[in-house]
Order: structure tokens, then C-alpha cells, then sequence
């Protein structure tokens, strides 16, 4: 099972200043990279599945995807 992933905590603002960004826009670009990022572990898990890669990351990974896709939903409805 894959846990959250640690990091640095911004707020809207500065992140949307460390990249100048328009606030406005900020949600579509976090949506964005997590619609991106569960593209590349589903890839990934394919890989793996097909014994093209063999990680065993990988076995639980499908959970982190769910995760990366609903939070992008979240993201783009206002939440």
C-alpha cells in the first residue's frame, strides 16, 4: 500500500508566486499534474502487470491513481 506522499505545504498564493502564477488558474495546473501523474503510475502498473517491469511498488499503486484522479475532480469542481 503506498501512503501519502510527504512534502513541503504551500498556500495558494505563494505557490501561485513561486511559479508566477494567477491564482485564478492555479486549480487547473494542480488538477492538471494530478490527471498527469496518475497517467504515469497507471503506465507504470501496466508495465509491471505485463512483466515488462517488475517493481513491486508498483503492486500497490492502483490506490494512489484512485486517489490522484479524484483529488484532480476535487479540484476542478471549486473544493
Amino acid at each position: 500500500m503506498v501512503g501519502p506522499v510527504p512534502g513541503p505545504t504551500f498556500a495558494s498564493r505563494q505557490l501561485a508566486d513561486l511559479y508566477g502564477a494567477d491564482v485564478a488558474e492555479l486549480g487547473w495546473y494542480c488538477a492538471f499534474s494530478c490527471y498527469r501523474y496518475s497517467a504515469v503510475y497507471a503506465y507504470n502498473l501496466m508495465l509491471h502487470r505485463r512483466g515488462k517491469r517488475i517493481d513491486p511498488f508498483n503492486d500497490g499503486v492502483q490506490p494512489l491513481i484512485e486517489r490522484l484522479l479524484s483529488r484532480g475532480l476535487t479540484i476542478l469542481r471549486g473544493a
